[in-house]
C-alpha cells in the first residue's frame, strides 16, 4: 500500500476525526451509527473512571462530548482512521472542572475483534488520555 500518512493527516475530515479515505478504506459505514456506537462504548467507560476524573480535577467536574475538538486531538496524533481492517478511532470530550480548570480527554475506541476482524457493534475503549491546556497528557488510563 501507498503511505498517503502525511496528506491523510492533513485531508479535510468529519466530526469524527476521520477522512474521505478512511471511510472509502472502511466501506463508506453510516457515520452516524459508527458515532453513536463509538459514544456509547466511551460513555459507559467514562462513567466507570468516575474516580480518576474526579482525582485530575480535584472535585466535581462536568464532562461533554466536543466534536469541535476532533482536529485539535489530530494535532496532537490522535488520528482516527481506519487502520488495516478495524475501526480506530478517538472520540474529544471536554472536561471541566468546578476550578475553572478545563481539560481534553480524549478516548480511543476500536472495533477489533479476534482474528483481524472488527465488528462495528461492538467497540470497546483501549485507553483515555487527559490533556491539560498546554497539550501534556496529565493522566492516562486503560
Amino acid at each position: 500500500m501507498y503511505c498517503m500518512y502525511g496528506l491523510i493527516s492533513v485531508a479535510p475530515t468529519n466530526e469524527l476525526g476521520l477522512s474521505k479515505f478512511d471511510l472509502a478504506m472502511g466501506g463508506q459505514p453510516d457515520v452516524v451509527a459508527l458515532r453513536t456506537k463509538t459514544r456509547a462504548a466511551a460513555d459507559v467507560y467514562l462513567k466507570q473512571h468516575d474516580a480518576e476524573l474526579k482525582a485530575v480535577c480535584q472535585g466535581p467536574y462536568e464532562l461533554t462530548v466536543d466534536y469541535s475538538l476532533s482536529r485539535k486531538i489530530r494535532s496532537l496524533d490522535y488520528v482516527s482512521s481506519f487502520y488495516y481492517y478495524c475501526w480506530d478511532i478517538y472520540l474529544p470530550y471536554l472536561l471541566k472542572a468546578q476550578s475553572g480548570n478545563t481539560y481534553t480527554v480524549v478516548v480511543q475506541v476500536s472495533d477489533a475483534t479476534k482474528g483481524n476482524k472488527h465488528d462495528p457493534d461492538k467497540f470497546r475503549v483501549i485507553r483515555t488520555m487527559v490533556i491539560d491546556v498546554n497539550s501534556s497528557v496529565t493522566k492516562e488510563f486503560e
